[in-house]
């Protein structure tokens, strides 16, 4: 969500929430066979992102293991 995003997030990622995502696919600014990393608090909004990615033909869709939860528990940098 915005305010997940708000709170701290990747850096250089890009927030478009799963229910968006098939309308927004043009703001990834990739090409559909470079690697995109789907993450969301604890992974069950990003398993939709996912699905949405591979049905719409992207090739390299990654899903980040332990999501924002684990990210930040590994004090990983955020923004």
């Amino acid at each position: 969500t915005s305010e997940e995003y708000q709170s701290g997030h990747i850096p250089g990622s890009v927030n478009i929430p799963h229910s968006q995502l098939s309308s927004r696919l043009s703001e990834l600014g990739i090409s559909k066979s470079n690697e995109v990393v789907v993450h969301c608090e604890i992974g069950r909004r990003a398993s939709t992102a996912e699905m949405i990615l591979t049905e719409s033909g992207y090739t390299q869709v990654l899903d980040l293991e332990g999501h924002m939860r684990s990210w930040r528990e590994s004090k990983l940098p955020t923004e």
